[in-house]
Order: C-alpha cells, then structure tokens, then sequence
C-alpha cells in the first residue's frame, strides 16, 4: 500500500440535474433531482522501484475496483465504495516530481446489492467488494 501525496485524497460529489415540471403562470407541478454521483481521486509519487499498484494502458484501467477508505481514528467514518471506473494518469510538478493520479469514478452499487454508491459507516478492516 502507497500513502496518498498529502492533501491529495478527495471525494467530489456532482448534484444530479434537475426535472421541473412547469405550469402556466411560472409555478412548478412536480420536481425531482436525478441522483448524485462521484469521483474519488488521490495522487501517489512515483519513486525507484515502484510500480502503480493498478496497471493501465494509457490512462485506461481494464476492470471496476472497490474503494475503502479507514480513517487513522477508527471512531471517524469512513466510506467503501463497492464499484468504479478507474483511470491513471501520469503527472509531475517541480514540488512533488513524478506522480500516478488516480481518478475512481463511482458506479451504481444497486447491482451488487448495496444501497449507497458511496457507503458511509464505521470501517475499522479492509472489506472485499468481491
């Protein structure tokens, strides 16, 4: 396991788009929002003798990946997400030098039979999504 660049470890929601129903007069009959999605990312620095822990060509990742995040202090939340797209891209700035910058775009966990794209809950161990 590689620890994250500092600061680099984030989960970005994007709010789905909204469905109005209009009436004459400027009011609305009905709203619904399309449902959230998200995108977990982190960078890893590049160093002698390691290799990305997730192979890909070019950027693109052949299979879905699980994600668990267990923060240090087990009494904070942390979160699995069960299914993702992943890509991998190579970056380098002159502070950090050479970087891997992993972008994990959540898919819909209802297939696999969990409720939450992105489960929120006490993770004190690694767990399979599997």
């Amino acid at each position: 396991e590689f620890t994250p660049v500092e600061d680099s470890a984030k989960l970005t929601p994007t709010t789905g788009d909204e469905m109005k129903a209009p009436v004459e007069g400027g009011g609305l009959e009905d709203y619904k929002r399309k449902k959230t999605t998200y995108v977990f990312e982190y960078e890893v620095r590049k160093t002698k003798g390691r290799e990305a822990k997730i192979p890909s060509v070019n950027g693109v990742v052949a299979d879905e990946y699980s994600v668990q995040l267990i923060p240090e202090d087990a009494t904070c939340p942390g979160f699995l997400i069960d299914r993702s797209a992943v890509s991998v891209e190579d970056t380098w700035s002159a502070a950090d030098g050479a970087k891997w910058k992993f972008t994990f775009n959540v898919l819909d966990a209802a297939t696999t039979g969990v409720t939450d794209d992105v489960a929120w809950g006490t993770q004190t161990k690694k767990t399979s999504a599997e």
